[in-house]
């Protein structure tokens, strides 16, 4: 057929035939090829009448589709302004979008006024080829036509056999019952012989197929390649040409026949209708996550999606193994959600080797893993996207040469005091250099692990703007174990540890003193990056700033802290149950009825765990031998431990939840973000009646959850943000929006998107008049670059650790005051019924006597250092910096508390040995006679005499320290589900639900 520009005919009538006539016609065509009518005449003539009676005088063109899909651009742009104020998402206002929203002195309606009432898309227009498969519905002209698929008459054996290939397909897994039954009755076999074509590249398709038998060859031809090459064999329950029916593309590859194959085929029409929904949801879902796998990232849709077809969910539980160090592999994992560990075996047993820092999963379980420096770190793919985003932010604020703090300007009460361009690095060295000002002991080696692998983890969450280089060399000094010497004291908790981080960051920069692996004094930190192949840092700007601002030094001693008292408080319980049997207390203050009428999580969790070191259903033969005493209960220090040590346990608990929040929070200033820096507090316009919000229902425990940790990140009170809007300024919940569909694809019909265009109008109209000066004046605060901002505001302040590590002396504490009143009865023969001080031959011996009076004085040390070191505040920089939290003192006090408490707990623990004593033959339960084994084993014996017994308290305090007497009791526990609250984590608070049930269970 000749082209219109080989027919002599005017341009009018040329354009015409363009624009009306072809496209009535190809729609016509279309359905008529789509329906093959036996009479194409009688079809076509109703296709024309039908047409025009539905209220189109012509057919509804290419023109009118791309206007409405202009409409439903500008409802999503105007909500998106909404949603952001009253500018767009990158804080432009309407002056800078005509093309979206227009002016006052417009008509709302002009530009929609042609289009027809009641507009519905053709069938044609329908099934036009699309970019790209969407799951978001795309209105009323997206509705499909009745369909009823074809049936090819097949017997119950070969159903059978087609539901076993088709069940190994990627594409039909996803199908339900009902469809997949649908989708068997409608493939046709047919058989193809050896060397035969069954597609070319580049033909259009209309079917796919299923290997039922045989082998069949793919071959691709390349771009530049002259010949084919083969890709692949298919095999039996392969598909192939479903890319072209997916997409509507040409086909991808050839298919020939390597043997004679039976195949099984489906046409287009039951592929778009009851396969295509279900398969494309799940492939581009497939293909989506695989273009975020770097390793996938440079592959061709046609190669991603020969792996999204092959990839198979797997779901691992914690702590399952998914391979094995040694065994042979042949199976290629994606971490689609979650985290594994990379465990090598070493000493003896496994050990991870790899720690993959993210900024927002990491633990202090995980932190204390780092400290003892057999682990190498990294940043995953996300956190390096992050970081370097946030510093191409700074770059383009300096390319626009603004004046912003931290950057180009000093610091504190230098703040508007502007440096030069050629002396911005200089001034992030001298800020190190100056702030390297802190005092007293170095920290241990794995207390400054901790602290450097934390400050990587912070800028890790992308809000620091520190260079991708220099994150690298962080944590090559991390793996090469080379530790700057960092003082203990220095750091006021405001702004943030800066003297001990500046310490830090000066071994770093090859200044000051380094550790390095294996040696006892430290080396010059030049001297020791050079050994080891390390370069020293080069600080860029904002980069000094980035290093030393945040409350890493509190949180990491704070994590120390928490875990510490997590495994002294479990040995309390232990040393308490002993205590319990030497005294021949009852158990009574134990029974389980008593604790599910005051149903505190700790308090329960004490009751059981004692109930199941006392084992009453199988009572010790020391309980035996007073069963029938008579006595009706114990002294408060035994019978109100479960209540004592109970809110000791929701003690720790709570400030273990506040830390693993703290470790992953960006505690820099200034900071650093990507995309739009529109601000409105919450409340800032009034919502006209009629209007809703969009806010996140739930409370403030709300969480953005990593593998591990639990992230809270409040907008507004009791409305958290989503993790998809970890990284944006934008308050969802700041403006409400009018009533309606969430998104413009949810409107189908044209009447319906005029009137939401006019709703939103004079929503923004009247915003903008409300909020203009208020947009103004705040936007004059900020620091725009191309892709983001700067703002300066005050998340390195160290209250919050502060708080709770005071809040955690003040609660473990009470284990050491409850302990030292047990020590008193058990050396108390008035109270104890056995010798005094424990010891045979009182006056010549003097037993524990001063053990006891070093435990008292242990406990009456540390309530002087229960005193909070938050709630004093000096003023600093000049009255710049007016407020302080002291948060340093409070870690380093908190873990002083918690070592004395260890102490004493040890003490009680070699009392209550020695008690038992006096008992024998009479043997307490098994799992307490673990413990006294234990004690007996580490060289502590029997005190018949009086002897040396300092060496004898420091090697129980060893034993409490290590973690070796709760290891002796937890088998036991366990056995008696005694110890479900540790079997996720170390203090996992159970639900009332769970205590109920376990007190009802024992």
């Amino acid at each position: 057929m000749s082209s219109l520009d080989s027919l002599r005919i005017p341009e009018a009538k040329k354009t015409y035939i363009i624009q009306k006539l072809n496209p009535l016609l190809e729609d016509m065509v279309t359905e008529c090829l789509t329906e093959m009518p036996n009479d194409p005449v009688e079809f076509m003539i109703k296709y024309l009448r039908e047409n025009k009676s539905s209220g189109s005088k012509e057919a509804p063109s290419d023109s009118l589709q791309a206007e409405n899909d202009q409409l439903k651009k500008e409802i999503n742009s105007l909500r998106e302004m909404l949603k952001h104020g009253g500018g767009d998402a990158q804080g432009t206002t309407d002056g800078d979008n005509d093309s979206v929203v227009e002016s006052e002195d417009e008509d709302d309606d002009d530009y929609v006024d042609e289009l027809p009432d009641n507009f519905v898309q053709s069938q044609a227009q329908r099934n036009k080829a699309r970019a790209s498969v969407s799951a978001e519905a795309y209105g009323a002209w997206n509705v499909k036509k009745e369909f009823t698929p074809p049936v090819y008459p097949k017997g119950d054996e070969q159903k059978a056999r087609i539901k076993e290939v088709l069940s190994k397909s990627f594409l039909f897994a996803a199908l339900e019952n009902n469809d997949f039954a649908i989708v068997v009755d409608a493939m046709k076999e047919e058989t193809v012989s050896a060397k035969e074509r069954v597609i070319n590249q580049g033909d259009d398709g209309d079917f796919l197929f299923v290997v039922e038998s045989g082998e069949l060859e793919v071959y691709k031809k390349f771009p530049g390649d002259e010949e084919e090459k083969m890709l692949k064999v298919c095999e039996v329950g392969d598909v192939f040409g479903e890319l072209a029916l997916l997409y509507n593309c040409p086909r991808a590859a050839s298919i020939e026949a390597k043997t004679d194959c039976r195949l099984l085929r489906l046409d287009r029409e039951t592929f778009n209708h009851i396969v295509k929904d279900a398969a494309a949801h799940k492939r581009e879902r497939y293909e989506s996550f695989l273009k975020s796998v770097p390793l996938l990232a440079s592959m061709d849709a046609y190669e991603r999606g020969q792996i999204a077809d092959a990839l198979k969910p797997v779901s691992v539980a914690a702590g399952e193994m998914v391979v094995k160090q040694g065994e042979p592999g042949d199976t290629f994992y994606v971490i689609e959600e979650g985290a594994c560990e990379a465990l090598k075996e070493r000493d003896g047993g496994e050990q991870e080797v790899v720690c993959v820092l993210d900024g927002h999963s990491l633990t202090c379980e995980k932190l204390i893993e780092l400290s003892k420096g057999n682990v190498e770190l990294t940043l995953s793919p996300a956190a390096w996207d992050k970081v370097n985003r946030g510093r191409h932010v700074i770059d383009q604020i300096l390319d626009k040469k603004e004046v912003a703090y931290g950057i180009n300007t000093g610091f504190g009460m230098f703040s508007d005091v502007i440096v030069a361009p050629d002396q911005l690095s200089q001034l992030q060295v001298n800020l190190i250099r100056s702030h390297a000002a802190g005092v007293g002991p170095p920290l241990s080696r794995a207390r400054t692990r901790m602290l450097l692998a934390l400050r990587v983890n912070v800028i890790a969450c992308g809000h620091s703007g520190a260079r991708p280089e220099t994150v690298e060399k962080m944590l090559a000094a991390f793996n090469e174990d080379c530790l700057s010497v960092v003082p203990c004291q220095g750091t006021v908790g405001a702004s943030g540890d800066l003297a001990p981080l500046a310490h830090l960051c000066l071994g770093l920069l090859g200044e000051g003193l380094m550790w390095e692996p294996q040696s006892t004094d430290p080396k010059p930190a030049g001297e020791v990056l050079q050994r080891h192949g390390l370069e020293p840092l080069e600080l860029g700007p904002k980069e000094g700033l980035a290093l030393i601002n945040g409350t890493q030094l509190i949180s990491s001693l704070g994590c120390e802290a928490v875990m510490r008292s997590i495994n002294v408080a479990r040995c309390a319980d232990v040393t308490c149950a002993i205590t319990l049997e030497a005294l021949m207390g009852t158990h009574n203050a134990f029974h389980p009825k008593i604790h599910a009428a005051r149903p505190h999580c700790g308090q329960n969790l004490v009751a059981s765990r004692i109930r199941g070191l006392l084992e009453p259903e199988k009572p010790s033969d020391l309980f035996d031998s007073h069963r029938y005493s008579g006595k009706v209960q114990d002294a408060y220090t035994l019978r109100c431990v479960p209540q004592v040590h109970g809110v000791v346990f929701e003690t720790i608990e709570f400030v273990k939840r506040l830390l693993d929040v703290e470790l992953n929070s960006a505690t820099d200033n200034p900071m650093i973000f990507t995309g739009g820096a529109d601000f409105y507090p919450t409340g800032s316009a009034k919502a006209p009646a009629g209007t809703r919000g969009r806010g996140h229902s739930g409370d403030a425990s709300s969480t953005l959850k990593g593998s591990a940790a639990t992230t809270p990140v409040c907008a507004t009170p009791l409305s958290p943000i989503p993790p998809s809007q970890e990284n944006s300024t934008s308050f969802d919940d700041s403006f409400p929006l009018v009533d309606g569909p969430e998104d413009a694809s949810d409107i189908s019909d044209l009447n319906d998107a005029r009137k939401e265009i006019q709703k939103m109008r004079a929503l923004l109209k009247n915003f903008k008049q409300e909020n203009t000066a208020l947009n103004t004046h705040l936007m004059e605060t900020l620091l725009l670059g191309t892709s983001g901002f700067i703002i300066s505001g005050g998340n390195f302040h160290g209250e919050y650790p502060a708080k709770a590590l005071d809040y955690l002396a003040i609660g473990i504490q009470e284990l050491a005051n409850i302990s030292e009143r047990r020590m008193e009865r058990l050396v108390n023969p008035a109270l104890s019924n056995l010798p005094a001080f424990l010891v045979q031959n009182g006056g010549l011996n003097s037993g524990f006597m001063i053990a006891h009076c070093t435990a008292a004085a242990l406990t009456s040390e540390n309530k002087v250092l229960c005193h909070p070191s938050s709630v004093d505040t000096l003023s600093t920089s000049a009255a710049k910096e007016d407020h302080v939290s002291m948060g340093g003192y409070s870690a380093r006090k908190c873990l002083e508390v918690i070592s004395n408490v260890e102490v004493v707990i040890a003490i009680e623990l070699m009392a209550a040995c020695q008690a038992l004593e006096f008992h024998r033959p009479c043997r307490s339960t098994a799992p307490l006679e673990a413990v006294y084994d234990l004690v007996r084993s580490a060289g502590v014996e029997p005190y018949d005499e009086d002897r040396y017994l300092a060496p004898d308290i420091d090697k129980v305090t060893d034993l409490i320290r290590s973690g070796a007497v709760w290891e002796v009791v937890e088998p036991y526990l366990k056995q008696r589900e005694a110890s479900q609250i540790d079997e996720v984590s170390p203090i996992d608070m159970m639900s009332r639900g769970q205590v109920q049930t376990l007190c009802r269970n024992l």
